[in-house]
Protein backbone atom coordinates (compact mmCIF):
# COMPACT_ATOMS: atom_id res chain seq x y z
CA UNK A 1 0.00 0.00 0.00
CA UNK A 2 2.72 2.43 1.13
CA UNK A 3 4.86 1.79 -2.29
CA UNK A 4 1.16 2.22 -4.01
CA UNK A 5 1.16 5.78 -2.59
CA UNK A 6 4.58 6.89 -2.90
CA UNK A 7 4.35 5.91 -6.66
CA UNK A 8 0.71 8.29 -6.93
CA UNK A 9 2.63 11.06 -5.29
CA UNK A 10 6.18 10.89 -7.23
CA UNK A 11 3.72 11.33 -10.32
CA UNK A 12 1.64 13.70 -9.53
CA UNK A 13 5.18 15.72 -9.12
CA UNK A 14 6.17 14.23 -12.24
CA UNK A 15 3.16 15.97 -14.11
CA UNK A 16 3.84 19.13 -11.71
CA UNK A 17 7.31 19.23 -13.13
CA UNK A 18 6.75 18.77 -16.87
CA UNK A 19 3.78 21.57 -16.54
CA UNK A 20 6.13 23.75 -14.92
CA UNK A 21 9.12 23.28 -17.87
CA UNK A 22 6.61 23.55 -20.00
CA UNK A 23 5.03 26.80 -18.93
CA UNK A 24 8.56 28.67 -18.84
CA UNK A 25 9.05 27.24 -22.60
CA UNK A 26 5.58 29.64 -23.07
CA UNK A 27 6.48 32.02 -21.42
CA UNK A 28 9.77 32.18 -23.22
CA UNK A 29 8.55 32.39 -26.52
CA UNK A 30 8.57 35.69 -28.55
CA UNK A 31 5.46 37.43 -31.13
CA UNK A 32 8.16 36.38 -33.91
CA UNK A 33 8.05 33.02 -32.95
CA UNK A 34 4.42 32.34 -34.06
CA UNK A 35 3.27 29.94 -35.15
CA UNK A 36 5.21 27.36 -33.00
CA UNK A 37 5.45 23.83 -33.24
CA UNK A 38 5.15 23.40 -29.53
CA UNK A 39 4.77 19.33 -30.26
CA UNK A 40 7.72 18.51 -32.01
CA UNK A 41 10.22 21.52 -30.50
CA UNK A 42 9.05 21.11 -27.08
CA UNK A 43 6.93 18.89 -25.45
CA UNK A 44 7.84 15.48 -26.01
CA UNK A 45 11.53 16.36 -25.03
CA UNK A 46 10.21 17.53 -21.69
CA UNK A 47 8.26 14.09 -21.62
CA UNK A 48 10.94 12.32 -22.14
CA UNK A 49 13.68 14.31 -20.20
CA UNK A 50 11.54 14.25 -17.26
CA UNK A 51 10.76 10.66 -17.40
CA UNK A 52 14.35 9.22 -18.02
CA UNK A 53 15.14 11.90 -14.96
CA UNK A 54 12.59 9.40 -13.08
CA UNK A 55 14.05 6.21 -14.07
CA UNK A 56 17.20 6.00 -14.42
CA UNK A 57 17.93 4.96 -10.41
CA UNK A 58 14.86 1.95 -10.82
CA UNK A 59 15.34 -1.24 -9.34
CA UNK A 60 13.39 -4.42 -10.37
CA UNK A 61 11.17 -3.79 -7.63
CA UNK A 62 10.50 -0.22 -8.60
CA UNK A 63 9.68 -0.97 -12.58
CA UNK A 64 7.61 -3.37 -11.70
CA UNK A 65 5.30 -1.30 -9.56
CA UNK A 66 5.43 1.80 -11.84
CA UNK A 67 4.55 -0.59 -14.95
CA UNK A 68 1.56 -2.01 -12.39
CA UNK A 69 0.67 1.71 -11.88
CA UNK A 70 0.22 2.63 -15.43
CA UNK A 71 -1.90 -0.09 -16.12
CA UNK A 72 -0.97 0.21 -20.32
CA UNK A 73 1.87 -2.50 -20.58
CA UNK A 74 -0.11 -3.96 -23.08
CA UNK A 75 -0.06 -0.93 -25.28
CA UNK A 76 3.98 -0.62 -25.34
CA UNK A 77 5.70 -1.15 -28.69
CA UNK A 78 7.61 -3.78 -27.95
CA UNK A 79 10.12 -2.15 -30.94
CA UNK A 80 11.22 0.30 -28.33
CA UNK A 81 12.21 -1.97 -25.36
CA UNK A 82 15.98 -2.68 -24.69
CA UNK A 83 16.11 -6.83 -24.72
CA UNK A 84 19.49 -7.27 -24.07
CA UNK A 85 18.67 -7.69 -20.12
CA UNK A 86 16.03 -8.20 -17.89
CA UNK A 87 16.72 -5.36 -16.01
CA UNK A 88 16.96 -3.14 -19.08
CA UNK A 89 13.67 -5.21 -20.32
CA UNK A 90 11.97 -3.75 -17.15
CA UNK A 91 13.48 -0.11 -17.19
CA UNK A 92 12.63 0.75 -20.86
CA UNK A 93 9.28 -0.82 -20.50
CA UNK A 94 8.81 1.19 -17.33
CA UNK A 95 9.62 4.14 -19.49
CA UNK A 96 7.10 3.95 -22.16
CA UNK A 97 4.47 3.54 -19.86
CA UNK A 98 5.10 6.18 -17.83
CA UNK A 99 5.53 8.10 -20.94
CA UNK A 100 2.14 7.02 -22.17
CA UNK A 101 0.44 7.61 -19.16
CA UNK A 102 1.68 11.19 -18.79
CA UNK A 103 -0.24 12.40 -22.03
CA UNK A 104 -3.62 10.82 -20.85
CA UNK A 105 -3.67 13.99 -18.61
CA UNK A 106 -5.83 16.07 -20.45
CA UNK A 107 -3.31 19.78 -19.95
CA UNK A 108 -0.18 17.40 -21.13
CA UNK A 109 -1.98 15.79 -24.22
CA UNK A 110 -3.55 19.41 -25.48
CA UNK A 111 0.49 20.80 -25.24
CA UNK A 112 1.07 18.87 -28.41
CA UNK A 113 0.08 21.71 -30.62
CA UNK A 114 1.22 21.78 -33.80
CA UNK A 115 0.57 25.76 -34.20
CA UNK A 116 0.84 27.82 -31.39
CA UNK A 117 -0.43 30.96 -31.61
CA UNK A 118 -0.09 33.93 -29.26
CA UNK A 119 -3.46 33.59 -27.47
CA UNK A 120 -3.00 30.05 -27.66
CA UNK A 121 0.11 30.22 -25.53
CA UNK A 122 -1.86 32.64 -22.91
CA UNK A 123 -4.22 30.10 -22.82
CA UNK A 124 -2.05 27.56 -21.79
CA UNK A 125 -0.45 29.38 -19.36
CA UNK A 126 -3.63 30.40 -17.62
CA UNK A 127 -4.26 26.62 -17.58
CA UNK A 128 -1.35 25.78 -15.71
CA UNK A 129 -1.23 28.57 -13.49
CA UNK A 130 -4.48 27.54 -12.45
CA UNK A 131 -3.57 23.70 -12.00
CA UNK A 132 -0.52 23.92 -9.75
CA UNK A 133 -0.41 27.52 -8.67
CA UNK A 134 2.67 28.64 -7.63
CA UNK A 135 4.41 25.37 -7.32
CA UNK A 136 8.07 25.19 -7.32
CA UNK A 137 10.14 22.94 -9.30
CA UNK A 138 11.21 19.14 -7.50
CA UNK A 139 14.83 18.46 -8.35
CA UNK A 140 14.92 14.65 -9.18
CA UNK A 141 16.82 12.28 -6.38
CA UNK A 142 20.59 11.83 -6.95
CA UNK A 143 21.81 7.96 -7.22
CA UNK A 144 24.46 6.19 -8.68
CA UNK A 145 23.56 7.04 -12.34
CA UNK A 146 23.16 10.87 -11.95
CA UNK A 147 23.52 13.89 -9.62
CA UNK A 148 21.74 17.43 -9.92
CA UNK A 149 24.09 20.34 -9.27
CA UNK A 150 23.05 23.85 -8.79
CA UNK A 151 25.90 26.45 -10.79
CA UNK A 152 25.93 30.09 -11.06
CA UNK A 153 26.92 30.12 -14.84
CA UNK A 154 26.10 28.18 -17.89
CA UNK A 155 28.96 25.69 -19.37
CA UNK A 156 29.65 25.12 -22.72
CA UNK A 157 31.65 22.48 -24.93
CA UNK A 158 33.87 25.47 -25.74
CA UNK A 159 34.81 25.81 -21.69
CA UNK A 160 36.36 21.97 -21.95
CA UNK A 161 40.03 22.93 -23.35
CA UNK A 162 42.84 20.68 -24.46
CA UNK A 163 44.68 19.72 -22.45
CA UNK A 164 42.89 18.42 -20.13
CA UNK A 165 39.76 17.51 -22.29
CA UNK A 166 40.79 15.88 -25.65
CA UNK A 167 39.17 17.29 -28.43
CA UNK A 168 37.95 14.12 -29.67
CA UNK A 169 36.06 13.75 -26.02
CA UNK A 170 33.53 16.54 -26.59
CA UNK A 171 30.48 15.75 -28.08
CA UNK A 172 28.25 18.95 -28.36
CA UNK A 173 24.23 17.29 -28.09
CA UNK A 174 20.89 18.99 -28.54
CA UNK A 175 19.91 22.15 -26.57
CA UNK A 176 23.30 23.12 -25.63
CA UNK A 177 23.68 19.46 -23.64
CA UNK A 178 27.51 18.31 -23.46
CA UNK A 179 28.53 14.96 -23.38
CA UNK A 180 32.22 13.66 -22.40
CA UNK A 181 33.49 10.41 -23.61
CA UNK A 182 35.62 8.33 -21.86
CA UNK A 183 35.62 4.94 -23.70
CA UNK A 184 38.74 4.53 -26.50
CA UNK A 185 39.29 0.41 -26.31
CA UNK A 186 35.37 -0.89 -27.69
CA UNK A 187 34.07 1.19 -30.71
CA UNK A 188 31.04 -0.68 -30.21
CA UNK A 189 30.36 0.66 -26.70
CA UNK A 190 31.67 4.41 -27.21
CA UNK A 191 28.78 5.50 -24.78
CA UNK A 192 29.99 3.59 -21.63
CA UNK A 193 30.74 5.96 -18.83
CA UNK A 194 30.16 8.50 -20.86
CA UNK A 195 29.32 12.13 -18.86
CA UNK A 196 26.59 13.89 -19.48
CA UNK A 197 25.83 17.24 -18.58
CA UNK A 198 22.14 18.19 -18.81
CA UNK A 199 21.19 21.55 -18.48
CA UNK A 200 17.86 21.42 -16.70
CA UNK A 201 16.66 24.66 -16.26
CA UNK A 202 18.45 27.73 -15.12
CA UNK A 203 21.36 27.91 -12.95
CA UNK A 204 19.99 23.47 -12.73
CA UNK A 205 22.47 21.23 -14.14
CA UNK A 206 22.03 17.05 -14.21
CA UNK A 207 24.69 15.05 -14.48
CA UNK A 208 24.98 11.42 -15.71
CA UNK A 209 26.56 8.09 -16.81
CA UNK A 210 25.67 6.69 -20.13
CA UNK A 211 25.82 2.40 -20.22
CA UNK A 212 27.72 2.55 -16.92
CA UNK A 213 29.78 0.17 -15.57
CA UNK A 214 28.35 -1.90 -12.14
CA UNK A 215 30.52 -0.62 -9.73
CA UNK A 216 30.84 2.84 -10.12
CA UNK A 217 29.08 5.60 -8.29
CA UNK A 218 29.38 9.19 -9.41
CA UNK A 219 28.52 10.37 -6.24
CA UNK A 220 31.85 10.21 -4.24
CA UNK A 221 33.31 12.93 -7.50
CA UNK A 222 30.85 15.17 -5.85
CA UNK A 223 31.31 16.62 -1.96
CA UNK A 224 29.61 19.47 -2.80
CA UNK A 225 25.86 20.35 -4.76
CA UNK A 226 26.77 24.02 -5.52
CA UNK A 227 29.45 25.65 -7.69
CA UNK A 228 29.82 29.13 -7.81
CA UNK A 229 33.42 28.57 -10.32
CA UNK A 230 32.95 27.39 -13.74
CA UNK A 231 36.43 25.78 -13.36
CA UNK A 232 36.20 24.21 -9.93
CA UNK A 233 33.35 21.89 -11.76
CA UNK A 234 35.84 21.42 -14.67
CA UNK A 235 38.06 20.17 -12.27
CA UNK A 236 35.74 17.70 -10.70
CA UNK A 237 34.82 16.49 -14.43
CA UNK A 238 38.32 16.08 -15.34
CA UNK A 239 39.24 14.37 -12.30
CA UNK A 240 35.73 11.91 -13.28
CA UNK A 241 36.75 11.98 -16.80
CA UNK A 242 40.70 10.55 -16.04
CA UNK A 243 39.52 8.01 -13.47
CA UNK A 244 36.69 6.61 -15.63
CA UNK A 245 38.97 6.47 -18.62
CA UNK A 246 42.24 5.01 -16.64
CA UNK A 247 39.73 2.57 -15.22
CA UNK A 248 38.76 1.26 -18.58
CA UNK A 249 42.51 1.43 -19.74
CA UNK A 250 43.32 -0.77 -16.91
CA UNK A 251 40.57 -3.60 -17.76
CA UNK A 252 41.94 -3.53 -21.20
CA UNK A 253 45.45 -4.16 -20.30
CA UNK A 254 44.42 -7.25 -18.30
CA UNK A 255 41.84 -8.31 -20.86
CA UNK A 256 44.87 -8.11 -23.79
CA UNK A 257 47.35 -9.82 -20.98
Amino acid sequence: MEMVENVEKEFEELVENILIRAKEKLEELNEEDFPYDFNSNTIHGIVHEEVDNLVCGFDRQDCLAWIDFCENEEYVDKGVIDTSNIDRILITTAFECIRMKLFEDDLIYDLQEYELTAEKRDEFINRINERIGDKEYKVGEDNEIQIFIETEFDITVDDFKEPYFAKEQMVELGGGDIKILNEAFDMERINRNAIVLEKKRQGLYRIYLMDKDDDIDIRRFFDKKHFDSKNELIDVLMQMSNELFEKRAKEFVRMEG
